[in-house]
């Protein structure tokens, strides 16, 4: 009875392993049939997007951008309603410090290959250095306008609840002593 019905599990696993094979069969000929313009210029934003580059279909975004992406996930915590308020300030400090330590060491990395090899052209996406540096600067823009308005709003809700980042000239005496001792 056993041996039936691992031969039967057998018997499925093997017909959804050929449905799924058909299935990416099928959608393998059909991006055949798109034309592809030699120097149309298509930079993924969004995964929904097709990237070309050099006439050339790619299916990988640059580690760098790709870890844009990941670092937006990161900001978009603190723009959650269900994160914490004051873990929201924690979800932003853990974005800026790395993007911090993604400019010394990915941008500058990728600033080090524009200068050594102008020619340079990444075999996944196509891309040079430089082209790959304007869109991260681009992006980051964006990101850093993100971030700035994400803080403003935790902000003003950390403030209704009594929890303020307060100026120097907003201490009072008590509070002026404290700090200077730090």
């Amino acid at each position: 009875m056993e041996t039936e019905k691992v031969e039967e599990k057998k018997k499925i696993e093997t017909s959804n392993k050929d449905e799924k094979i058909e299935e990416k069969e099928k959608i393998d000929s059909s991006n055949k049939d798109e034309k592809i313009e030699e120097n149309e210029e298509v930079y993924i934003t969004d995964k929904e997007e097709k990237l070309t580059r050099r006439g050339a279909k790619i299916y990988m975004q640059s580690r760098e951008l790709s870890w844009l992406r990941f670092n937006e996930r990161v900001l978009e915590e603190a723009n959650s309603d269900l994160t914490p308020a004051l873990e929201k300030l924690k979800f932003i400090a853990i974005f800026t410090s790395n993007l911090t330590e993604y400019f010394m060491v990915r941008v500058g990395r990728l600033s080090d290959y524009a200068l050594i090899k102008g020619d340079y052209i990444d075999n996944k996406t196509k891309m040079t250095p430089e082209e790959q540096l304007k869109l991260i600067y681009k992006d980051v823009k964006r990101l850093y306008k993100k971030k700035d308005e994400i803080y403003s709003e935790v902000e003003k809700n950390l403030r209704r609840k009594g929890i303020r980042n307060l100026k120097i000239e907003e201490l009072d005496d008590e509070e002026n002593k404290y700090v200077k001792i730090f």
